[in-house]
């Protein structure tokens, strides 16, 4: 097994490019105007930004959906070789506060090209939720998904770690071990805003992400693409974009990222957390 190769990869995911829509640019706007306080305070502050695309801070798209349910193509993969992943059983859970996603109905199961359909609920704001990917005694995973689905989703493909590939990344020689048998894990790939633009979504690096509801011995560590580990002793992302956090305890954990450089919260929300279990999530902004 590469270690170097799935410490880099950790978390990472190929994600949807076809469920946004920002709809046609405000052409009202004048190229002419003269700059006001808060475009000169705009400038300031991005000087300061990490390398990226930050043009939606402060006004986040909001998709709204325009039908009852969305179909999503559901792409299970593993994470050396990316290679399908079959056999595994994935759940539809419409609220990240069911941490036990007791709402679902039956699972459906991944083909022997790991892909599975499934057909989520919008309502009106779209489908927040998470998804519940189990495989026959291993690790479960719980994929949040973050920004919320609108609409068809073509592809939405997700990483299926196995229990050994968490060892190779979180040991007692990486220093952020994972107590599996008493605590949960959280594992993010921060994005900037091209989450929202149609195209595959940027890895944002200089974002401190922060987890609330952790133990006294849960542990942060971010990739440092340099040296291919995980590393306990940075503060924010690297241009990888990825991290995680070992050792929370199970029920509702909030998860709070920011601009390393100014302190700028990007988004905060709460997700589900379970014993033995790897919650999984990616973060754009969201305000």
């Amino acid at each position: 097994m590469n270690r170097s190769f799935l410490a880099v990869a950790i978390f990472a995911c190929a994600c949807s490019s076809t469920n946004v829509d920002n709809g046609p640019a405000d052409a009202s706007a004048s190229n002419d105007a003269a700059p006001t306080d808060a475009s000169v305070q705009h400038e300031a502050e991005a000087a300061v930004l990490p390398p990226g695309d930050w043009s939606c801070l402060g006004n986040v798209p909001q998709r709204t959906p325009t039908a009852a349910t969305a179909a999503v193509h559901f792409n299970m993969v593993e994470p050396v070789q990316g290679m399908p992943v079959a056999g595994v059983a994935v759940k539809v859970c419409t609220s990240l506060a069911d941490t036990t996603c007791g709402d679902a109905g039956a699972p459906a199961t991944s083909d022997s090209n790991g892909v599975v359909d499934l057909t989520v609920p919008l309502g009106t704001k779209g489908f927040a939720g998470y998804f519940d990917c189990a495989v026959t005694n291993d690790v479960t995973i719980l994929n949040v998904v973050l920004p919320p689905f609108a609409a068809d989703v073509p592809m939405y493909q997700r990483v299926q770690w196995s229990a050994a590939a968490f060892q190779v990344v979180f040991n007692t020689t990486s220093g952020i071990e994972w107590h599996s048998t008493t605590h949960g894990l959280i594992g993010f790939e921060v994005h900037d805003c091209g989450a929202y633009t149609g195209v595959r979504p940027n890895v944002a690096a200089g974002v401190t992400v922060e987890v609330t509801s952790a133990a006294p011995s849960a542990k942060t560590g971010y990739i440092d693409t340099k040296s291919s580990k995980i590393d306990t002793t940075r503060t924010s992302t690297d241009k990888s974009g990825l991290g995680g956090v070992v050792d929370i305890p199970a029920g509702m954990a909030t998860i709070r990222w920011k601009l390393a450089a100014t302190g700028q919260t990007l988004g905060q929300i709460a997700v589900p957390v379970r014993v033995g279990v790897a919650t999984m999530v990616t973060l754009p902004p969201l305000m």
